[in-house]
C-alpha cells in the first residue's frame, strides 16, 4: 500500500516488514519483457554468448523478467505525456493462460522484482545481476533475441 522512491525509507521498510513483496511500476524507468523460464533462460545465455550485456533478469512464477530502457525516457527526450504508449497494449490478455508467450510491461503495468513470494509461493530470484553503472539495454535489442526463441519453441 505504500510507494517511496527514497532509498532510506525503502531500506526502513526492508528492516520492519522483511517478508513484504516488492512491486516496481514499468514505464518511466524500465520496461520488463517477461516470457516463459525455458525460453528465457535459453535467451540469457544467448545474449551473453554474442557478448551482449542484458539488464537484470529476474525470475518470477515461471518466467524471466527482462528489464530494459523504457520506450521513451522524458527525462532524456522532450515527450507529450500523452503519447506514451500504455502497457495495456503489450498485456492482453490478462492471463497467463490466454497468452503464455511473450508480454511487455511498459506504462500502467508493474512487476514483482526480488525477493518477492508469488500469490503460489514461489520465491522472486535474480538471475543475472549487470556491473553497477550499466546502463538498461534497448527493448527491441532484447526483443529481437527473445522472439527469435519464443519463434524456436513454438516449432519444436
Amino acid at each position: 500500500m505504500e510507494a517511496s522512491t527514497d532509498a532510506v525509507q525503502l531500506a526502513r521498510w526492508r528492516i520492519r516488514h522483511p517478508d513484504a513483496n516488492y512491486v516496481t511500476p514499468t514505464g518511466r524507468t524500465h520496461s520488463v519483457l517477461d516470457v516463459p523460464v525455458q525460453a528465457g533462460a535459453d535467451a540469457l545465455r544467448r545474449i551473453l554468448v554474442a557478448g551482449t550485456t542484458p539488464g537484470p533478469v529476474a525470475e518470477v512464477d515461471g518466467r524471466y523478467l527482462f528489464f530494459t530502457s523504457p520506450r521513451v525516457n522524458p527525462e532524456i527526450e522532450d515527450v507529450d505525456e500523452d503519447e506514451w504508449w500504455s502497457s495495456s497494449l503489450d498485456c492482453r490478455p490478462e492471463t497467463l493462460q490466454d497468452h503464455p508467450g511473450l508480454r511487455w510491461h511498459d506504462r500502467g503495468s508493474y512487476v514483482f522484482v526480488p525477493p518477492s513470494v508469488d500469490m503460489s509461493g514461489r520465491t522472486a530470484r535474480w538471475v543475472y545481476w549487470p556491473a553497477d553503472g550499466t546502463p538498461l539495454p534497448d527493448a527491441v535489442v532484447v526483443l529481437e533475441v527473445l522472439a527469435d526463441v519464443l519463434a524456436e519453441f513454438s516449432t519444436a
